[in-house]
């Protein structure tokens, strides 16, 4: 099966496996969500699968200080915690809820049959989980080898796309907001907000009111 498109969006994946997905829709449960409600709760033992049908939402940790830690955001379409449910293990990490959004919760017990049943759903599954692990590790080692300008940087270009019009050019729509790519890096805003002003004055970004100019994507 070739995955020619976005590994992470789970509907697309629905979308080219019609059996799938409609084996899927017999044993799920729409939900809908408010703002700031929590979806997923740390440390819980509920095993569900989620997909994320419309709106959007985080992954996040707290510190014994009660600081918020920016694991991973996710959009409509996304598919998040199947890490309890395939290993049996208590959630990692808190997700809550960004916006209103609609989730279909997928018990683990009819997920995993499913997978066992639709070959191209376990394989979906493992590419998902490489796809993750791949991201986890580029995290950790930008964390640890750049700075925090360049590690802004590198964060506004996976975000962006890529003009058609001109090769040195991406752009991202909506623009962002210094304390999202704070939270997105794990940084104070103070040092996302000198980052942002650096690559500024190096014309590496040029930002709008709606959105933001990526320059020279290849430097």
């Amino acid at each position: 099966m070739d995955f020619e498109y976005n590994i992470l969006d789970f509907q697309n994946f629905l979308a080219e496996n019609a059996e799938v997905d409609s084996a899927l829709s017999d044993v799920s449960q729409a939900r809908k969500l408010a703002k700031g409600k929590t979806i997923v709760a740390q440390d819980t033992p509920s095993q569900d699968i989620y997909v994320l049908r419309t709106g959007q939402a985080k992954a996040v940790i707290f510190s014994e200080g009660g600081h918020e830690i920016h694991l991973a955001e996710f959009s409509s379409g996304t598919l998040f915690g199947e890490m309890a449910a395939l290993i049996n293990t208590p959630r990692t990490s808190n997700v809550i809820a960004q916006t209103k959004a609609v989730v279909d919760v997928v018990p683990a017990a009819d997920f995993k049959r499913l997978m066992r049943q639709y070959p191209e759903l376990a394989l979906y599954m493992t590419q998902l989980l490489a796809k993750r692990l791949q991201q986890t590790s580029q995290s950790l080692f930008e964390s640890h080898v750049f700075t925090v300008t360049q590690r802004i940087y590198q964060e506004l270009l996976r975000k962006s796309e890529p003009d058609a019009l001109d090769t040195e050019r991406h752009r991202l729509t909506p623009a962002p907001s210094v304390t999202s790519l704070s939270k997105s890096l794990n940084v104070t805003r103070e040092a996302a907000s000198r980052a942002v002003t650096k690559l500024t004055q190096q014309g590496l970004v040029k930002k709008q009111k709606n959105y933001w100019d990526i320059i020279r994507p290849e430097f």
